[in-house]
């Protein structure tokens, strides 16, 4: 009997002592862990504040860029009004001039030679639509170099007359070279190129919606 008390004694000092390390690692094990998802929480907070703040970078980057492509689209329209002089009038990607006096078809040529532009060549009706109602008064006769229907003649004479127009070979009793001195208006084109300065590729951008 005194032989047996003993060894009880130990297996429940034993058990005891073991549930003891259980608890202990139990509780070491919560501890761990309970700190573990803190670092996980404040990482993840960390990450989420440089997201956020990357975010508002990007943002206040998006809107700077599309400020200067306001401010870029809005030089480039503006630069292309004025790659025509304020004698001329633009159309699309061309310049016109109309004379405010009359000379003979060789010195029309030569004016407009001057100007760095040439007689104007109507290559369409639009165009012809477009020159006509730039000008005034209508009711005259001009210079130019080529009509809308292939005729190509030397010395042509653009008539206006009441809003209708159509092209004519000069010609007179006198002989051409009389006609072509005859003194009348002229019309001078050339192009009118979008900002010769600025990259195409931003013209592009410039198309795009923002």
């Amino acid at each position: 009997m005194g032989s047996e008390q003993p060894t009880r004694r130990d297996r429940s000092d034993r058990r005891i002592w073991l549930i003891c390390v259980l608890t202990a690692a139990l509780v070491i094990t919560g501890i761990c862990w309970s700190i573990h998802v803190s670092q996980i929480r404040q990482s993840l907070k960390r990450m989420h504040n440089d997201l956020r703040h990357q975010f508002t970078e990007m943002e206040t980057k998006y809107r700077s860029v599309n400020e200067t492509k306001a401010q870029i689209c809005e030089l480039l329209t503006s630069r292309r009004e004025q790659t025509c002089s304020r004698d001329w009038v633009t159309n699309k990607d061309r310049c016109y001039y109309v004379s405010t006096f009359e000379t003979s078809f060789p010195r029309a040529m030569q004016e407009c030679s001057n100007r760095d532009s040439r007689l104007l060549e109507i290559n369409s009706r639009d165009e012809s639509s477009f020159v006509l109602r730039s000008l005034d008064p209508q009711d005259l006769d001009y210079w130019l170099g080529q009509c809308a229907n292939g005729n190509d003649a030397y010395g042509l004479l653009y008539k206006v007359t009441s809003g209708r127009t159509s092209c004519s070979e000069c010609k007179s009793s006198g002989g051409s070279d009389y006609c072509l001195h005859n003194n009348y208006h002229f019309i001078c084109e050339k192009s009118a190129p979008c900002c010769p300065d600025i990259p195409a590729k931003i013209q592009v951008f410039c198309q795009q919606p923002g």
